[in-house]
C-alpha cells in the first residue's frame, strides 16, 4: 500500500490538523494540543462522552465525535494510548456538570491512563465513569472475558453511549456493553507506518480463513 507522508512521527500530528482544517465548522481541539478532538455547539444538559486509543484505526476515533456521538476524543500517536493529562484536561473541557462517560478498548496502556485521568478528574471533583470494551473473544475465553481486547465492538458501544448520554441510559448501555462478541480477521500483519513489510495473505486464502474464523467464533 502506498503511503503519503512526511516524517513517520509527525503523522498522527498532520493528520488531526488536517481533519481540524477541513472540518473546522464542527470541530476544535484543546487550545495547545490537537491530539484533543472537541466538538463544537455540544448539548449542555447531558452526561459528557469522551473516547479514545491509539491513532491508526481511523475513522476511530476523532471520526467517532459528533452530534449523537462523542463529545470529544483523546488521540493517541499510532497504536499507543493517549497519556493521562491529555485525556484529563480533555474530559474538563466537555464536562458539563454531569460528568463524563469515557469508552475505550481494553488494552493495557489505554486501561492505566485512562484510569490515572479518572483519579486526575476526582481531584476536580469532576464525576466520571468508564467502559472498556472487550469484544475480541479470540483474545482471551470467556472465563477470562475482562482480558479480551477492544476490536470493532468499539464502534457499536461508542454509537449506542452517544444516545445513552442523553438521558444516562445505562442500563440499556450495559447489555449492549456486555453482549458484544467479533473475531477479527486481516488480510496482512498489522504494521506500523515506517515498516516496509509486504508479507500478505493471499486473497485466496481469505474465504477459508473466515470460515474457520467462525467455526472458533464463541459468544
Amino acid at each position: 500500500m502506498k503511503k503519503i507522508m512526511n516524517a513517520d512521527s509527525d503523522v498522527v500530528e498532520e493528520m488531526l490538523s488536517g481533519y481540524l482544517s477541513a472540518y473546522s465548522r464542527y470541530y476544535e481541539s484543546l487550545p495547545d494540543n490537537r491530539h484533543g478532538i472537541l466538538l463544537k455547539n455540544r448539548r449542555k444538559d447531558k452526561v459528557s462522552l469522551l473516547i479514545g486509543g491509539g491513532s491508526g484505526h481511523e475513522p476511530l476515533f476523532a471520526g467517532f465525535v459528533g452530534e449523537g456521538l462523542a463529545d470529544a476524543a483523546a488521540c493517541g500517536n499510532i497504536f499507543a494510548s493517549p497519556n493521562p493529562q491529555l485525556i484529563y484536561e480533555t474530559a474538563q473541557a466537555v464536562n458539563q456538570g454531569k460528568g463524563v462517560l469515557f469508552i475505550y478498548g481494553c488494552y493495557a496502556g489505554d486501561n492505566m491512563n485512562f484510569d490515572m485521568a479518572e483519579e486526575l478528574c476526582e481531584f476536580d471533583d469532576i464525576p466520571t465513569a468508564h467502559i472498556r470494551v472487550w469484544d475480541d473473544c479470540a483474545s482471551a475465553p470467556k472465563e477470562r472475558i475482562e482480558d479480551r481486547r477492544g476490536i470493532a465492538g468499539d464502534v457499536y458501544v461508542i454509537k449506542i453511549a452517544g444516545a445513552a448520554c442523553l438521558n444516562w441510559g445505562k442500563q440499556k448501555l450495559n447489555l449492549a456493553w456486555a453482549s458484544m462478541a467479533n473475531r477479527g480477521l486481516n488480510g496482512h500483519k498489522c504494521r506500523p507506518q515506517a515498516s516496509l513489510s509486504k508479507d500478505y495473505i493471499l486473497k485466496s486464502k481469505l474465504k477459508w480463513l473466515f470460515k474457520a474464523a467462525m467455526k472458533w467464533l464463541c459468544l
